[in-house]
């Protein structure tokens, strides 16, 4: 659902990692399940794209956001490649 919201929203690059453990805003340890994916799993969803974008698509990413922390950063890209080799 997370992805498809952002797809949806076009925003240029989104990675999803799923955790096997972690601790957060509740204190307690959040496992996922060896056969399932636990509801309270540690989840980072990266977005890379301009501020622009980033910004508009934040109260979607709020709204989303149950428990846990939303975090933005600058970065500088160094090498960016597609898979037909064109570089940015």
């Amino acid at each position: 659902m997370i992805l498809d919201c952002l797809f949806y929203n076009q925003v240029s690059g989104v990675t999803f990692y799923l955790g096997s453990e972690g601790d957060g805003a509740s204190t307690l340890i959040s496992r996922s399940g060896s056969l399932s994916i636990a509801r309270d799993a540690p989840v980072i969803v990266m977005i890379v794209d301009s501020e622009e974008n980033n910004r508009k698509v934040t109260p979607v990413r709020e709204y989303m956001l149950i428990e846990g922390l939303i975090a933005m950063s600058d970065v500088e890209a160094i090498k960016y490649v597609d898979e037909d080799g064109a570089r940015s």
